[in-house]
């Protein structure tokens, strides 16, 4: 489901993103003047995209988008093999 919304939210961010273009390139031109007098205005970023964004998060979970596999790596390293027991007294 998530990747259903996640897709969704995608492209409704693609429609804002001119709009979002066009306030940075005001924003830019006004910066260009105000920064003489000492002040200026961030840049915004498209909220869309950082909702859509922030749910490919939260579904990749807290291993920092690491993937969840039942099989291990090939190149992670073998466990050591438990000790062999002698019948031997």
């Amino acid at each position: 489901m998530s990747y259903i919304f996640e897709g969704l939210m995608r492209i409704v961010a693609a429609g804002i993103e001119g709009f979002v273009i066009l306030i940075n390139g005001l924003i830019a031109s006004y910066n260009s003047v105000a920064w003489l007098y000492g002040g200026t205005i961030d840049y915004i970023s498209n909220p869309a995209w950082d909702y859509a964004n922030k749910i490919a998060a939260d579904r990749k979970g807290p291993a920092g988008g690491a993937e969840k596999s039942s099989r291990k790596s090939s190149t992670a390293p073998a466990a050591p093999a438990p000790p062999k027991r002698s019948l031997r007294a």
